[in-house]
Protein backbone atom coordinates (compact mmCIF):
# COMPACT_ATOMS: atom_id res chain seq x y z
CA UNK A 1 0.00 0.00 0.00
CA UNK A 2 1.31 3.44 -0.88
CA UNK A 3 1.79 6.23 1.59
CA UNK A 4 -0.76 8.93 0.81
CA UNK A 5 -0.14 12.22 2.56
CA UNK A 6 -2.49 15.13 2.65
CA UNK A 7 -1.04 18.25 1.03
CA UNK A 8 0.01 21.01 3.39
CA UNK A 9 -2.42 23.96 2.93
CA UNK A 10 0.23 26.36 4.22
CA UNK A 11 3.00 25.29 1.89
CA UNK A 12 4.61 28.22 0.13
CA UNK A 13 3.19 30.79 2.55
CA UNK A 14 6.21 31.02 4.82
CA UNK A 15 6.73 34.70 4.13
CA UNK A 16 3.06 35.56 4.54
CA UNK A 17 2.18 33.58 7.66
CA UNK A 18 3.31 33.96 11.19
CA UNK A 19 5.30 30.88 12.20
CA UNK A 20 3.38 30.28 15.42
CA UNK A 21 -0.19 30.24 14.18
CA UNK A 22 0.18 29.58 10.44
CA UNK A 23 -2.57 32.11 9.83
CA UNK A 24 -2.07 34.94 7.36
CA UNK A 25 -0.59 38.05 8.94
CA UNK A 26 -2.78 41.10 8.50
CA UNK A 27 -1.01 44.19 7.31
CA UNK A 28 -2.36 47.71 7.40
CA UNK A 29 -2.94 49.25 3.99
CA UNK A 30 -1.88 52.85 3.75
CA UNK A 31 -4.47 55.18 2.30
CA UNK A 32 -3.71 58.58 0.82
CA UNK A 33 -4.23 61.44 3.20
CA UNK A 34 -6.05 64.66 2.50
CA UNK A 35 -2.70 66.41 2.04
CA UNK A 36 -2.17 64.51 -1.21
CA UNK A 37 -5.24 65.97 -2.95
CA UNK A 38 -5.81 65.62 -6.66
CA UNK A 39 -4.41 68.26 -8.99
CA UNK A 40 -7.40 69.59 -10.91
CA UNK A 41 -5.52 72.07 -13.10
CA UNK A 42 -5.45 69.76 -16.20
CA UNK A 43 -9.21 69.26 -15.94
CA UNK A 44 -9.84 73.00 -15.58
CA UNK A 45 -7.60 73.75 -18.55
CA UNK A 46 -9.48 71.18 -20.66
CA UNK A 47 -12.83 72.71 -19.73
CA UNK A 48 -11.59 76.24 -20.52
CA UNK A 49 -10.26 75.20 -23.94
CA UNK A 50 -13.46 73.29 -24.74
CA UNK A 51 -15.62 76.28 -23.76
CA UNK A 52 -13.51 78.69 -25.83
CA UNK A 53 -13.58 76.38 -28.88
CA UNK A 54 -17.35 75.99 -28.58
CA UNK A 55 -17.92 79.74 -28.34
CA UNK A 56 -15.66 80.45 -31.33
CA UNK A 57 -17.32 77.77 -33.46
CA UNK A 58 -20.76 79.04 -32.49
CA UNK A 59 -19.90 82.66 -33.30
CA UNK A 60 -18.32 81.69 -36.62
CA UNK A 61 -21.24 79.49 -37.55
CA UNK A 62 -23.84 82.13 -36.76
CA UNK A 63 -21.89 84.80 -38.66
CA UNK A 64 -21.40 82.50 -41.65
CA UNK A 65 -25.05 81.50 -41.67
CA UNK A 66 -26.14 85.12 -41.49
CA UNK A 67 -23.91 86.05 -44.43
CA UNK A 68 -25.13 83.11 -46.51
CA UNK A 69 -28.77 83.85 -45.72
CA UNK A 70 -28.76 87.63 -46.23
CA UNK A 71 -26.00 88.55 -48.68
CA UNK A 72 -25.82 87.92 -52.39
CA UNK A 73 -22.32 87.52 -53.81
CA UNK A 74 -20.37 85.65 -56.45
CA UNK A 75 -19.61 82.08 -55.32
CA UNK A 76 -22.39 81.92 -52.75
CA UNK A 77 -23.65 78.55 -54.01
CA UNK A 78 -20.12 77.12 -54.09
CA UNK A 79 -19.42 78.28 -50.52
CA UNK A 80 -22.77 76.87 -49.40
CA UNK A 81 -21.93 73.51 -51.02
CA UNK A 82 -18.48 73.43 -49.38
CA UNK A 83 -19.92 74.22 -45.94
CA UNK A 84 -22.70 71.64 -46.37
CA UNK A 85 -20.38 68.91 -47.69
CA UNK A 86 -19.24 67.48 -44.30
CA UNK A 87 -22.85 66.89 -43.26
CA UNK A 88 -23.77 65.04 -46.45
CA UNK A 89 -20.45 63.23 -46.88
CA UNK A 90 -20.67 61.67 -43.46
CA UNK A 91 -23.53 59.32 -44.36
CA UNK A 92 -22.14 58.41 -47.74
CA UNK A 93 -18.69 57.64 -46.38
CA UNK A 94 -20.01 55.54 -43.52
CA UNK A 95 -22.34 53.64 -45.85
CA UNK A 96 -19.45 52.57 -48.10
CA UNK A 97 -17.23 51.31 -45.28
Amino acid sequence: MTDQRRPNPHAGLEGFCSPSSRRPVRTRIRTPTMEAALDLSPLLLTLKVALLATLLAFAGGVAGGFVLARASFLGKETLDAILTLPMSCRRRCSATT
